[in-house]
């Protein structure tokens, strides 16, 4: 079998994490090159007070590049636990917004699959901001696969 590039979006939560779990224990073969990307918000706030827009990167601020560190820390720590299994792996941090970062990856990328796990966003906030699963698969020219836990 050729192998798949596949990419699987890492966030600090316990669906992020049980992604990369489910991805090497039930679908990644020998042959595989996997990518696991975790993607660092860019924020973007309008301050009405002085009619102005500001562009909050968090990967440039001092005191917000701990988060990045802490990302590539969990990467690392993700990517040396499944080096026992099949696979090529590679971490990236990306900053930026998460729907727009993983479909531009996939596009300039050959990528195959795209696996990501769920949040434990509330119904509300899901319908207000959306969900990165519903746009992925929307929106990736590639399959998409949400990994869920059982309750």
């Amino acid at each position: 079998m050729a192998p798949r590039t596949i990419v699987v979006a890492v966030n600090n939560s316990e669906g992020g994490v049980y992604a990369v779990e489910w991805a090497f224990k039930d679908f990644v073969r020998p042959t595989d090159n996997v990518i696991l990307v975790n993607v660092v918000d860019t924020y973007t706030h309008y301050i009405p007070n002085f009619g102005t827009t500001v562009t909050f990167d968090m990967a440039t601020n001092h005191v917000q590049k701990e988060v990045v560190e802490n990302a590539q820390t969990l990467l690392a720590y993700l990517a040396k636990q499944m080096s026992m299994r099949p696979g090529q792996i590679e971490t990236k941090v990306i900053a930026g917004d998460a729907r727009d970062v993983m479909v531009e990856l996939t596009e300039e990328q050959d990528i195959d699959v795209v696996i990501l796990g769920t949040s434990n966003k509330t119904l509300l906030r899901r319908k207000l901001v959306g969900s990165v699963g519903s746009y992925l698969v929307e929106h990736c020219k590639c399959s998409v696969i949400i990994a869920k836990q059982k309750p």
